[in-house]
């Protein structure tokens, strides 16, 4: 397909991809949700099908219980196959939805593969004019995929805050480790703040035996100048742009300053010599 044919597609479809794979989202966690309910459910009507000796309270939730669980799993491949096919854009708007799907617990291992590629594919390609689509957390994410992802693993505390730990423990293969984190490292140079400032200076202070780790701390040299100059450039351009503190009427007031004679000497005539005589 040429180049100008595909820009045009992913144009028009990117975002009706997105809006519709947020609705999905949105469907499956209620379809997760009501599986809990139902669970509860399945527990309370067993005890009444003991009281009454009857199977029929218990076999209508078990019943109800395997739709939604059928219900959930077609939301979830849905969900799978839309993620798949925004990550074969390589389109940087995807990358909030994408790194999103981190956050989520009711995935199997297997989705997350495609969407590390495509994310080792999308994050070289993020500008500094990208920065508002990146919340705090992606920011955090990306610290963790640099910092954390000891040639295989990903091991972040913030991960585990959100119970998301064990979904990114995933093997992956050491090359495409050690490019996805220099992608997540380049992202964090266009849209880091003093946090990833301080995170990269951590990791320069920390010995490294490994010849991988001992790269990236050149890298993350680089790039932590580089990330301190825009960082500099914004907060003088925020400088510029502040209100002055001077107002109209301060800088035009007249000057209250008494002259140091008296104003009736200051226009006084000329005091004409006369010509001497012959």
């Amino acid at each position: 397909m040429p180049k100008s044919s595909q820009n045009s597609l992913i144009e028009d479809e990117m975002p009706a991809l997105i809006e519709g794979l947020k609705c999905i989202r949105g469907k499956r966690q209620q379809a997760h949700h009501f599986v809990w309910f139902l669970l509860v459910c399945t527990v309370l009507t067993l005890f009444i099908s003991i009281g009454q000796a009857s199977l029929v309270p218990i076999g209508i939730t078990l019943f109800a219980l395997l739709i939604n669980a059928l219900v959930l799993q077609l939301y979830s491949n849905e969900e799978m196959f839309t993620l798949r096919r925004i990550g074969e854009y390589h389109d940087v708007r995807s990358i909030p939805v994408l790194m999103d799907t981190f956050f989520e617990n009711e995935f199997p291992d297997r989705m997350y593969i495609p969407v590390l590629s495509a994310l080792n594919k999308i994050l070289p390609q993020v500008t500094s004019s990208d920065n508002e689509a990146f919340t705090p957390n992606h920011r955090e994410l990306l610290h963790s995929l640099f910092l954390r992802y000891h040639d295989q693993k990903l091991n972040t505390s913030l991960i585990a805050k959100n119970h998301a730990y064990y979904r990114l423990q995933i093997e992956i293969s050491d090359k495409l480790c050690y490019s996805l984190r220099l992608g997540a490292l380049h992202a964090l140079v266009q849209v880091g703040n003093e946090e990833t400032a301080r995170a990269l200076k951590r990791f320069l202070q920390q010995r490294y035996r490994s010849d991988t780790q001992v790269r990236l701390q050149q890298r993350a040299l680089t790039s932590l100048f580089e990330l301190e100059k825009r960082l500099e450039r914004e907060k003088d351009a925020k400088t510029l742009l502040r209100a002055s503190s001077y107002t109209e009427d301060l800088l035009l007031r007249s000057s209250y300053t008494q002259p140091a004679e008296p104003p009736k000497t200051l226009l006084r005539p000329a005091q004409v010599r006369p010509e001497s005589e012959d």
